[in-house]
């Protein structure tokens, strides 16, 4: 478990949080989690591209686009879902490059013809200026968001927050 992705899971391994919200189940057995909901992952675009405005962009179209994403260990989850729905959708995906911080993605594609990846949930509150956030189909890549806490951590406040959450139903 990198740090970088998952500052919510270093501070609940620090005893800093009692649960958190995480893209993806945390891999390690240390964590305890259960999904909540799913979001459907968009393509990031300069609001010049082709694609902004667009209604959708099929998988298949992203195979002919440079794109940028955030390194697996940054968020594992979400490069596993945008890799997935490459893969059903017979798609290779041109990655040109790989980063880090989602900052610097957004300042990245803000000068070419790239595509990123968020979370729709993400966009458009933290949608830099000059982009477009554009849904993707057929596949819909789709990321989970799980509650997570820490393996044996039976405390009366955790285990009626996670009753709560199981009794909530689904999110949507």
């Amino acid at each position: 478990m990198g740090t970088a992705h998952r500052p919510q899971l270093t501070a609940l391994k620090a005893k800093e949080l009692d649960v958190g919200l995480v893209f993806g189940r945390p891999p390690a057995a240390e964590f305890g989690s259960c999904e909540m909901f799913e979001v459907p992952l968009v393509a990031i675009v300069r609001d010049s591209h082709p694609w902004a405005g667009r209604d959708a962009v099929p998988m298949g179209e992203v195979a002919r686009q440079p794109c940028v994403m955030l390194r697996r260990e940054h968020s594992p989850a979400m490069h596993d879902a945008i890799t997935g729905a490459a893969a059903r959708s017979g798609t290779p995906l041109n990655v040109v490059e790989e980063m880090d911080d989602p900052t610097a993605t957004a300042i990245t594609i803000q000068g070419g013809d790239l595509v990123a990846f968020a979370s729709r949930i993400r966009m458009p509150h933290s949608m830099a200026t000059g982009l477009a956030a554009v849904p993707l189909v057929d596949p819909t890549p789709m990321l989970g968001v799980c509650v997570a806490w820490r393996s044996g951590d039976s405390r009366a406040p955790i285990r009626a927050f996670l009753d709560c959450v199981a009794h909530a139903g689904p999110f949507d």
